[in-house]
């Protein structure tokens, strides 16, 4: 089921600042310590507001699924993932795959880990914290055109506060241009088996345009240095965002 249904669904604009204001299911309201979700979306603009409270929802119905799968939308499973890894650190440890935590790990810190989950009752809650807890999620490849939703959507949200819809736009459309050049050179490959080699051919690509030898009226190198700028930064940020 989607849970948006109108343009302003869950947006509530008080003393000019809009607000995502929900209130918890019936079908979750068992595992969930407040009857109405309240999170401030620091902006007075109605498009912005719009667009962080998808990002809001969608954490939500993510969250939500794992418990009512019937009722809630699903999701990739790196969004799956990253719910996991944040909810092991709710309890003070970080998310290890259980491979990992097999081959490093010490029975007494499994024990722990183990420990932590009481009390063992069969609930939904349980299976989400021992997925979280024991590392029982394996993360999936994670292709740059996604990991550019989840900058836009997740990262970089500091970026776009105080910025008009009309400069949000500009600014999205710049990311999106970079990363498009990127898959149109050397495919929309993984984060992780991005190379060196990659990001030569993408210099080449800038290299040709910027300097032809064909006698094509030669692009501005403005254009490249951004595209370069903003792809080193996606990659930088991405992986300590995920770390």
């Amino acid at each position: 089921m989607k849970s948006i249904k109108r343009p302003d669904q869950y947006l509530r604009l008080r003393q000019d600042i809009w607000h995502y204001v929900r209130r918890v299911p019936k079908a979750v309201q068992h595992v969930e310590d407040r009857a109405v979700i309240h999170r401030s979306l620091d902006t007075d603009s109605r498009k912005v507001a719009r667009q962080r409270r998808d990002i809001c929802a969608a954490a939500d119905d993510q969250r939500w699924h794992q418990i009512a799968p019937n009722a809630f939308e699903n999701f990739h499973p790196n969004v799956i993932f990253k719910d996991l890894h944040q909810h092991a650190q709710s309890f003070g440890y970080a998310y290890v795959p259980a491979k990992d935590l097999a081959q490093r790990a010490t029975l007494e810190d499994v024990i722990e880990r183990i420990d932590a989950m009481s009390p063992l009752t069969k609930t939904p809650k349980m299976g989400r914290d021992a997925d979280a807890l024991l590392g029982l999620v394996d993360a999936s490849p994670v292709p740059i055109t996604q990991a550019l939703n989840i900058y836009l959507s997740e990262i970089a949200l500091d970026e776009q506060s105080g910025k008009s819809p009309e400069q949000l736009d500009a600014y999205i459309k710049v990311k999106r241009r970079a990363v498009a050049n990127f898959v149109k050179i050397n495919g929309d490959i993984a984060m992780r088996e991005i190379t060196r080699d990659h990001a030569q051919a993408l210099r080449k690509f800038w290299a040709d345009r910027i300097h032809p030898t064909d006698g094509s009226k030669p692009m501005s190198g403005s254009s490249g240095n951004k595209d370069l700028g903003f792809l080193r930064k996606l990659y930088r940020r991405y992986f300590e965002h995920t770390a």
